[in-house]
């Protein structure tokens, strides 16, 4: 300690008021070193919670989806003319006699495409002409698996007490060519051509047609109307 012992002997061989204040700067210097001491311990306490929050580890992960519209559409076979989008039924029609039917099959399926099965309703539009008011028609349904409508036939013996009709009944063609109708119900057919809704039609001149009918033609449509079913 013999620094310590001269600076005190020095300060007292100092006058008073500057050994006063040598003391007082001293003091002042010793706390000042104190003080950086504990600003110095403060930081480190801060230092050590900011190295904490960065520690936290993350994570994260993504799924992505990919989506696609079904298809939904279908198609007709008429006469053996093969399975097309548009078609015309065709009866054998000519040289028709009052009182006479005459016959004609449509088959409809979804497409080998369609994911999604439908619901088929029919309109007949009407016809005008001299000859309309003289014919009338009914129409009968079947729901067959493909090989089954392969060897569907369309005549007389389709009409019978039991069969499901379309327009009309088993009591003979009543629906006027000349007005308007829509069918009794709908029909379903599946996805994919997985069935065929065959149909056939019965026309038939009225057993007292009128002289003026003679020699006319009329010629009228029906159009299937599909609407695909949402699964439940």
């Amino acid at each position: 300690m013999p620094d310590q012992e001269d600076a005190a002997t020095r300060n007292q061989r100092l006058p008073p008021r500057r050994a006063q204040r040598r003391r007082r700067r001293a003091f002042m210097a010793y706390r000042r070193r104190r003080q950086a001491k504990a600003l110095l311990a403060g930081g480190l306490v801060l230092g050590v919670g900011a190295t904490a929050t960065f520690a936290a580890w993350t994570d994260q992960e993504n799924a992505t989806g990919e989506f696609h519209a079904g298809e939904f559409a279908i198609e007709a076979n008429i006469n053996d003319g093969g399975w097309q989008s548009t078609n015309t039924m065709l009866f054998n029609a000519t040289g028709m006699y009052p009182g006479q039917s005459v016959y004609a099959p449509v088959l409809i399926r979804t497409t080998p495409d369609t994911t999604v099965d439908g619901a088929l309703t029919i309109t007949g539009e009407g016809t005008t002409g001299i000859l309309a008011p003289e014919l009338s028609y009914r129409a009968t349904a079947s729901v067959l698996t493909p090989t089954e409508a392969e060897n569907f036939t369309c005549g007389e013996e389709t009409f019978t007490a039991g069969a499901d009709y379309v327009f009309d009944s088993a009591t003979g063609p009543e629906v006027p060519m000349d007005s308007s109708a829509e069918s009794n119900g709908t029909h379903t057919v599946t996805s994919g051509a997985a069935d065929v809704v065959a149909y056939c039609f019965d026309v038939q001149l009225a057993a007292d047609a009128s002289n003026e009918a003679q020699g006319q033609s009329a010629e009228h449509v029906w159009t299937w109307n599909a609407e695909s079913i949402v699964p439940d």
